[in-house]
């Protein structure tokens, strides 16, 4: 199974249902056991809801540095939170490390929210004369 961003939680939900044994037909069970292997793209869990050691043998996550779904990292308490950032791919965009974290901010306490300004997800103004244009014929 493919998932990506919210799509990720609908995931989880149908794994469990299947590692429970939840549904009509009774093989759910095995198909988790034998079968179910999940690609996590950009998610806001990670997928706790599931056994451990299934989390790291069949579940492949990629998550780049600079996608939104990161700023739900600053969250506390018992909500889902993404995978961790030490499993974090490359920025698509050449950030510098102090402007993506700036950029990825909920709230800063004091201008408001910085994060919002970044979700149009252009490339710093810094970096867009390097990047190349494509043409598509």
């Amino acid at each position: 199974m493919i998932a990506h961003w919210q799509g990720n939680f609908f995931a989880e939900g149908v794994a469990y249902r299947l590692h429970k044994g939840l549904d009509r037909q009774g093989t759910g069970t095995k198909i988790f056991n034998k079968r179910l292997g999940i690609i996590s793209l950009g998610s806001p869990t990670s997928y706790d809801a599931l056994p451990t050691r299934y989390r790291y043998d069949r579940i492949k996550h990629f998550t780049r540095a600079d996608d939104g779904i990161v700023m739900l990292r600053a969250f506390g308490g018992p909500a889902k939170r993404p995978w961790p950032a030490k499993d974090d791919l490359a920025p698509l965009w050449p950030w510098r490390p102090a402007n993506l974290q700036a950029a990825l901010r909920l709230w800063d306490g004091k201008t408001g929210f910085p994060a919002f300004a970044a979700m149009n997800l252009a490339p710093p103004a810094s970096v867009r004369p390097r990047i190349k244009r494509c043409t598509y014929h």
